[in-house]
């Protein structure tokens, strides 16, 4: 189960997250893939 809870407002308008395990082998692979996607404008279009 997870413990996190939203509290308040957002602080900014970024509102993508993706969260792996501490220590994570895929951190940097999911980081490299979203930033593509992002590049490639393709986030956007999912908004």
């Amino acid at each position: 189960p997870c413990d996190t809870m939203k509290v308040g407002g957002n602080l900014d308008s970024k509102g993508y997250g993706i969260a792996t395990p501490k220590g994570s082998s895929l951190r940097n692979a999911v980081n490299l893939a979203v930033l593509k996607l992002n590049e490639q404008g393709l986030l956007d279009k999912l908004k």
